[in-house]
């Protein structure tokens, strides 16, 4: 039926969801699976937050990229867990 299921991955909850939904199905038709991270970009308030501390837009960046490496952790944790 299908080869391989492809999942988007962001910091909502919808997506966690989807997640678990997709690997679920990757699991019962043998599929395999591609995450597909989407990293938004950082807020407009961060250039205001620039003018007072210029590192302050990378930060934020690297903040989101810590979250999204988090986020593929516990899908592989998860995943272990589930085969």
């Amino acid at each position: 039926m299908f080869s391989r299921v492809v999942v988007v991955l962001s910091s909502l909850p919808e997506s966690q969801r989807a997640l678990h939904k997709a690997m679920d199905l990757a699991r019962s038709v043998n599929a395999s699976q591609t995450i597909v991270s989407i990293l938004e970009d950082v807020p407009i308030y961060a250039s205001i937050a620039a003018l007072v501390d210029p590192a302050a837009p990378s930060m934020l960046k690297e903040e989101q990229l810590k979250l999204h490496r988090a986020l593929q952790e516990r899908r592989r944790n998860w995943a272990g867990r589930m085969a």
